[in-house]
């Protein structure tokens, strides 16, 4: 059965709508420089965020060069299929798509199978 196929389409319009909230400029703006709380969130997708003035005084605090040299990096970055480089990568990324794939079609329970994908991660890493 595909993930979607259970979802109204109210439901699949509230997801389309969050999503659209979530990833947009305002609200990675409030979530971020302008948060007035004591964590700033760091983990921005857009290009207009990192390119604000407000955004570049928040990584100003992150070390010298941080927030050049992360704009430059996402502004060249078009490496669709990036990921970790190391040697480890095929076997966790295997683990983290089985746990994924197990959780959507409904063979385990999300927090059971990232937990179960979490352990194979931890024991490839530590060799």
């Amino acid at each position: 059965m595909e993930a979607d196929a259970a979802l109204t389409p109210a439901a699949k319009r509230a997801t389309w709508l969050f999503i659209s909230w979530a990833a947009s400029a305002e609200t990675q703006a409030r979530t971020s420089w302008k948060f007035a709380g004591p964590a700033k969130r760091s983990g921005i997708n857009r290009l207009s965020v990192w390119q604000s003035p407000g955004f570049g005084k928040l990584l100003d605090a992150s070390g010298y060069n941080f927030g050049q040299a992360s704009l430059q990096s996402l502004e060249s970055d078009t490496d669709v299929e990036w990921r970790p480089r190391v040697p480890q990568w095929p076997a966790i990324g295997e683990a983290m798509a089985t746990g994924i794939q197990a959780a959507l079609v409904g063979q385990k329970k999300p927090k059971e199978a990232l937990d179960e994908a979490q352990a194979r991660i931890d024991a490839i890493m530590k060799g």
